[in-house]
């Protein structure tokens, strides 16, 4: 798919053999802002999403979800001593990680302390369920860092590797090695620039698999103001998880690059901040999770959902 804008508005080209795009509304739960999706071992969808204590949304067909608890639901008493006694968290990544016991879905999650410090922790589930999850601790943060340390997105590379990428909107996008056995950072590991600061910002990353590709897409522009949201979607593809991740015409994301993905279609305004459920073996498909705000009905933020595909020469797109 080729996006153009025509006369002030976002259109599309559909290339020949790609299914045109669609906006991938999921209906159900409003107010929903940096969604992420797995499916759990009942075959359930469960989406966790950026609010008090984490609601989750679970559904049975990727379409229709229904408010069904939340991931704390007494609260997080653990985070009080950083955040001044305010009720703030932003969870970015829900993922599944198989370990010796059954399937662990792991949360690391960005969390706004005192005097604009951002700091990850990690919580554990069995079940991914509403009040299952358990937290193990603080993974980092940024007191001494340049970057922030927000909106995590982790990929457990096919050898086991756990990598994760993160950031920053003011200062682009990291990765960090995660050790396997614990979920923290690996011990001497230092961060790695993936991607560069961008005059609007750049936050939102998500790093996926596919083939031999590697992708890497983050979130341009503003996210949460209503019917005047900028957000974009913009990635680039790397051989290596490491990067240097580069766009279709071959410019490298720490030198301005970035592919569209995902961009304004009336009336979803804004969307952005999205989630890569890689697809079971069977369903030749994977499933791009985001949210964007309504144009329809005052800018609310949604839950979208679509389908992911690649053309021959291994380049994502959306129907």
């Amino acid at each position: 798919m080729v996006v153009a804008k025509l006369d002030g508005h976002y259109g599309t080209k559909i290339a020949i053999g790609i299914p045109a795009f669609r906006n991938g509304s999921a209906l159900g739960y409003w107010s929903t802002h940096y969604p992420t999706i797995i499916k759990d071992q009942d075959g359930q969808y469960v989406v966790y999403f950026t609010d008090y204590n984490i609601p989750v949304s679970i559904s049975s067909d990727e379409q229709t979800f229904f408010r069904n608890g939340s991931a704390f639901p007494n609260g997080w008493p653990w985070i009080r001593n950083y955040t001044a006694g305010q009720h703030v968290v932003i969870m970015r990544i829900l993922q599944e990680v198989k370990q010796p016991k059954p399937i662990v879905p792991g949360a690391p999650m960005p969390i706004m302390l005192m005097d604009n410090i951002t700091c990850m922790f990690l919580a554990t589930s069995f079940t991914g369920r509403s009040g299952n999850w358990t937290n193990m601790g603080e993974v980092f943060n940024s007191k001494a860092s340049s970057f922030n340390v927000i909106d995590p997105s982790l990929m457990v590379d096919d050898d086991g590797t756990w990598y994760m990428s993160f950031g920053s909107w003011s200062s682009g996008i990291w990765q960090y090695i995660l050790d396997s056995s614990t979920g923290f950072v690996k011990q001497g590991e230092q961060p790695v620039h993936l991607a560069n600061d961008r005059p609007t910002g750049i936050e939102g990353s998500c790093l996926w698999k596919n083939g031999k590709y590697y992708y890497l897409a983050a979130s341009l522009g503003h996210c949460c103001f209503g019917l005047q949201s900028t957000y974009r979607v913009v990635y680039g593809r790397s051989t290596n998880p490491r990067g240097p991740f580069v766009d279709k015409a071959g410019t490298n994301l720490l030198n301005g690059g970035g592919s569209e993905l995902i961009v304004t279609h009336f009336p979803m305004i804004g969307p952005g901040n999205g989630f890569v459920y890689k697809g079971q073996p069977g369903e030749n498909r994977d499933i791009y999770a985001y949210h964007y705000n309504d144009g329809l009905n005052g800018g609310h933020a949604r839950l979208s959902i679509n389908y992911m595909q690649y053309t021959d020469d291994g380049w994502p797109y959306l129907y």
